[in-house]
């Protein structure tokens, strides 16, 4: 699985920040995931780490962009997703973080 992961593709990343309804600020992460391979994906799970100035992790969270009760990601489509963050450190970097697949189930 690990070795399919490099048939897997994110791209137009944005980032946000607004406030919640407890007036606290999230971070926002959108973009597009394209699986490039030859196979349908049923789960991705990723690893995202924002950096500070030394480029040491400030943050790792890892997520699922698509689960099991979502329709599975067929060779050569993409789908968006979207992560909120709402603890994410002051000595953040403000750049993008980074997004490692560390999770797959394949059709």
């Amino acid at each position: 699985e690990q070795a399919y992961a490099g048939q897997i593709l994110f791209s137009d990343l944005k980032m946000s920040r607004a406030a919640n309804f407890l007036n606290q600020e999230v971070t926002f992460l959108f973009g597009s995931v394209s699986n490039d391979g030859a196979r349908a994906l049923h789960e991705i799970e990723v690893t995202i780490e924002f950096r500070d100035l030394f480029n040491q992790v400030v943050l790792r969270d890892t997520r699922r962009v698509f689960g099991p009760r979502s329709a599975p990601l067929a060779a050569g489509r993409r789908r968006e997703f979207q992560f909120g963050f709402e603890h994410v450190p002051q000595d953040w970097n403000r750049q993008f973080p980074s997004i490692r697949v560390s999770g797959l189930l394949i059709e």
